[in-house]
């Protein structure tokens, strides 16, 4: 639903036409399923295009508000630990 809501805050003229709130959101994740991801207009401004990693939360049990592919791992290679910072 994060993701949803991001992508409905993203663009204002979904929020003009969905207007705000859970039925908003709702509509915005099926705009995205039928149309959103195949248009330009709207999918190239929900990649993330620097592709390096980043910490969200830290430790188990923690809440992460990610957008896009989240990836659960070590932060550090276990043979030299060096740190991982790109995927």
């Amino acid at each position: 639903m994060y993701e949803a809501e991001t992508y409905l805050h993203t663009f204002p003229e979904l929020q003009s036409k969905f207007g705000d709130g859970p039925s908003a959101i709702k509509q915005a994740k099926d705009h995205w399923r039928t149309l959103g991801f195949g248009q330009a207009h709207f999918s190239e401004p929900m990649k993330d295009a620097t592709k390096k990693a980043w910490k969200c939360g830290e430790g188990a049990k923690q809440t992460c508000k990610c957008h896009g592919t989240l990836w659960y791992g070590a932060t550090v290679r276990p043979d030299d630990k060096k740190p991982i910072d790109t995927w």
